[in-house]
């Protein structure tokens, strides 16, 4: 799941030492022999379910790379 937001300072859902990402990813891992998430949380399970989140930044470089790529085209 992506969280995104309409800018380079907020769109994370959650932060890390009171700071915002530009986005978020989390990947969901549900125990086998449960359905869904939901189905864990429903029935209790203290190991039904894990959250892995990312924070992700966006970063600007320049380099005469770029002008490398633009040639082979």
């Amino acid at each position: 799941m992506f969280h995104w937001g309409p800018s380079n300072e907020e769109g994370s859902e959650h932060t890390l030492d009171y700071v915002r990402f530009p986005m978020e990813l989390q990947i969901i891992h549900v125990k086998r022999g449960i359905k869904s998430p939901t189905d864990a949380i429903a029935l209790g399970t203290k190991d039904g379910i894990a959250i892995t989140s990312f924070f992700l930044q966006v970063y600007f470089l320049l380099t005469n790379k770029c002008t490398s790529i633009k040639k082979l085209n």
